[in-house]
């Protein structure tokens, strides 16, 4: 019998009437107390953090904002770590602890000259440890380029042709100088695949007609190990790039995934599938459906390497899929005889949820749960009826996200599942508007931008907000809080696609495909069904930073004060019987970029040692070996060194080379920062942010420059401390606070060398007023192109993310 819309409201409103007072059936109750203990078994914490580009240069400062959106962890997290991770050897570069209040952090970073240029990734995480990992992880991939445009240039490429049947193949090394003349005798290091477990490596030299030859074993290459890494190095330059080979064994990976979890006989089913290549890499590809073999009907994956079909298996039938061009056979799951099979129209819902639910078999209980494996939202009965029932299931307290359909038998067993976008159409908006579309070099820019929800009201927000130039932020490695947050934190690894946030008919679809290959999540409920009370009891704790007052002459101390200076505030901390002491996150926390002096209060502190340990350091060590970071290169036959030097169209400030001498220097002025990290950079500013190092000491007595105002100070001088007493201080990191941008203005100060300036403003905390409205501005710098202005953060219950381009022009 069909409903009408009068039955189907009636059969809602049973639901839901239902799903509030079902309180008799014991096996529920069971799965709604095993989903709280699931969510403290495992605790969960969505960390963003925002950087303002993620193409840098050496000698560049990198600005970012932390978010942690939400979390079930026990523990109070109060730190951001940030680490720079060399992704071929997983060195630690460099990196930084940051003050957490609540939901934000801000700070920076600044990456040294001496970096080399290649593929990184910030891996960035809070204090709160579960279970030895931190909950709240976030990984930031990013490139590092060079402005260094002379030196010497070196090319890998394929130097065979590869054949069918080769058993290796030799890959040619060229090194030569700008003028073209040869590299001899330089020092080159190579390995293939993992560098803690290479598949080959070794050491050459280039020969007088500055080349080298590798030679690479082709058919031991797989999709895991087809990275040749080499560095050549001749005159104190260096040159690192990676090469990606060409996998030629043409070998696909299928998964099936049927809609609902189960191929049911003689109903229809909707499948969805996934072809990944040999190097793991999304794969269009045509094919067929068989029937015991016999041709039932095309089938095709797209270009994100996901595809779908429908067709009612039959009783007696065995089915695969055969790809073209690959002779392997893909069989399909067995069908079941009886069960209960589910179809949802759209996977991306506002309110309401269609679903449509068959079993062969009336009267049969099922219990539909709907809920994101931490919170059960609805909880409602439902009897088949042998046919087809269309269920529509309100989403008033289900939240914005992604979320799962259960259908449950009487016996508290899993049957069918499928995953959905509840309010996928419920965005915040971000208008964003310039005063004008193009500028010239060190104009001033007016922005003006509101936050509404999708009915235009305003919205009270806190945002970062980047302008960067557009060649500065690499599509493929960007993403947006709004999409990381509501898919890729949960669903972890897709195909890479653009723009998520859009609502267009190709993401929609990309969507629909993501949703229905990653809908049945079995063995995630496997795990819950099995949880117990005791699982519960996990490991937490919060890194802390501790240390020793040990005496010199090995005698056992008393308990005593351990001076902690932070100028000009001071700390005391005790310790234990045995010298051993914890330093509070309150003592960590200093301005940027000054470091903890630690001394034993006493006359006699010359006679102690303090040894301190730093767990984030060890953590960064854990994390750095324990994570795989994405690869977002593609095989190619030849690759440049010049690859990884920003162009001159890309406005980078050329470096040249230059010899370095040490004389004696009478000169009033000492360079670099004096004790207290004090110093003055070329344009008078005392502790300029955009000129971190270089510069001179500032002089007591002297006036200087303010950053951002147009005002001066006088330097009131160091509280520097004795040379002799110096050796009694130990120096640790701290915990920094955020520092502000440099937002330069012309119209105060007008330099007349040349401001090279990527990033020409980064806000890490920008709030809307009560209509939602904020305004900025700034100056364009000396780089030409297009800029584009990047804003995210938070409203009181949501995300947002808006963007907007302007073009500087050529004067």
């Amino acid at each position: 019998m069909r409903l009408t819309p009068l039955a189907v409201a009636f059969l809602m409103m049973l639901i839901v009437v239902r799903a509030s007072a079902q309180n008799d059936n014991k096996h529920i109750d069971s799965i709604l107390t095993r989903v709280g203990w699931y969510a403290l078994k495992k605790p969960s914490a969505t960390l963003y953090v925002h950087f303002d580009k993620n193409i840098f240069t050496n000698n560049e400062n990198v600005w970012f904002t932390g978010y942690l959106l939400n979390s079930n962890t026990r523990g109070e997290h109060h730190t951001l770590s940030v680490a720079l991770i060399r992704n071929d050897d997983r060195s630690i570069l460099t990196s930084g602890k940051f003050v957490l209040n609540k939901t934000l952090a801000f700070g920076n970073l600044f990456l040294p000259d001496s970096l080399p240029t290649g593929d990184y990734s910030f891996i960035c995480y809070t204090n709160v440890v579960v279970n030895g990992a931190p909950p709240a992880l976030f990984v930031q991939p990013v490139t590092i380029k060079t402005t260094k445009a002379n030196g010497f240039i070196s090319n890998l490429s394929l130097a065979d042709s590869l054949r069918p049947g080769a058993d290796s193949v030799v890959v040619l090394l060229k090194s030569y100088t700008q003028e073209i003349s040869l590299v001899r005798g330089a020092d080159v290091t190579y390995y293939v695949g993992d560098r803690s477990k290479p598949l080959i490596w070794g050491k050459l030299k280039t020969d007088n007609f500055g080349e080298a030859k590798i030679q690479v074993p082709v058919k031991a290459l797989t999709g895991e190990n087809n990275i040749l890494q080499a560095e050549i190095s001749s005159k104190n330059e260096i040159r690192t790039f990676n090469l990606r080979l060409p996998v030629y064994k043409k070998e696909f990976r299928l998964k099936c995934y049927p809609e609902g979890g189960n191929l049911v006989n003689g109903s229809l089913a909707n499948i969805g599938f996934e072809v990944v290549n040999e190097e793991g890499k999304p794969e269009p590809v045509n094919g067929f459906l068989l029937e015991n073999g016999a041709q039932l009907h095309p089938v095709q994956t797209n270009a994100f390497g996901m595809g779908k079909f429908q067709f009612i298996p039959q009783p007696g039938k065995h089915y695969q899929l055969k790809l073209n061009n690959s002779p392997a056979l893909f069989p399909l799951p067995p069908a079941l005889d009886q069960g209960p099979v589910l179809h949802v129209g759209t996977a991306l819902t506002d309110d309401t949820l269609v679903i449509q639910l068959k079993h062969t078999v009336a009267g049969q209980n099922w219990s539909l749960l709907v809920h994101n494996y931490r919170s059960v939202f609805l909880n409602a009965s439902v009897i088949s009826s042998g046919k087809m029932m269309t269920i529509k299931v309100p989403l008033d307290e289900v939240p914005k996200g992604l979320n799962t359909v259960t259908i449950v038998d009487s016996g508290g067993r899993p049957w069918a599942e499928r995953l959905f976008y509840a309010h996928f159409n419920k965005n915040v908006q971000v208008n964003i508007s310039t005063d004008s579309s193009s500028y010239v070099a060190r104009q001033k820019v007016n922005i003006k931008f509101r936050v509404t929800d999708t009915r235009h009201q305003p919205l009270k927000s806190m945002v970062s907000i980047a302008c960067v130039q557009d060649n500065r932020l690499d599509v493929k490695k960007m993403t947006d809080i709004t999409s990381f947050h509501y898919l890729r934190h949960e669903l972890q690894s897709f195909p890479f696609k653009t723009n998520l946030r859009s609502s267009d008919s190709e993401t929609r679809e990309y969507l629909e495909n993501l949703l229905l290959v990653k809908g049945w999540r079995r063995y995630t409920w496997q795990d819950l069904s099995t949880t117990t009370a005791t699982d519960t009891l996990t490991e937490n704790k919060s890194l802390a930073f501790t240390g020793k007052a040990v005496l010199k002459r090995r005698q056992s101390p008393l308990p005593l004060d351990v001076l902690v200076v932070k100028l000009p505030e001071v700390d005391l901390v005790g310790t234990d019987s045995s010298g051993n002491f914890t330093l509070p996150q309150s003592v960590m926390i200093a301005p940027f970029d000054k470091q903890l002096q630690l001394s034993v209060n006493g006359k006699q502190e010359d006679q102690y040692t303090i040894v301190t340990n730093d767990p984030y350091k060890a953590m960064n060590q854990k994390l750095a070996q324990s994570l795989v970071f994405d690869d977002f290169s593609t095989p190619n036959f030849m690759q440049t060194s010049q690859s990884v030097v920003l162009k001159s169209e890309e406005g980078g400030k050329r470096l040249l080379d230059v010899t370095v001498t040490k004389k004696k220097d009478n000169r009033v002025f000492a360079y670099g920062a004096n004790v207290c990290g004090d110093y003055v950079c070329m344009y008078n500013i005392l502790n300029c942010p955009n000129h971190p190092f270089g510069g001179s000491q500032p002089v007591m007595g002297r006036s200087y420059g303010i950053k951002g105002s147009s005002s001066s100070v006088i330097y009131k001088g160091c509280a520097e401390l004795e040379k002799e007493n110096r050796s009694k201080l130990f120096l640790v990191d701290a915990v920094y606070r955020a520092k502000e941008f440099y937002v330069a203005d012309y119209a105060k100060f007008n330099p007349p060398a040349s401001e090279f300036l990527s990033t020409l403003y980064w806000k890490h905390a920008q709030l809307t007023n009560e209509n939602g409205e904020a305004e900025i501005s700034f100056y364009t710098g000396d780089i030409p192109g297009k800029f584009r202005v990047v804003i995210q953060g938070l409203t009181t219950d949501d995300v947002l993310y808006g963007e907007q381009v302007f073009t500087v022009k050529e004067q």
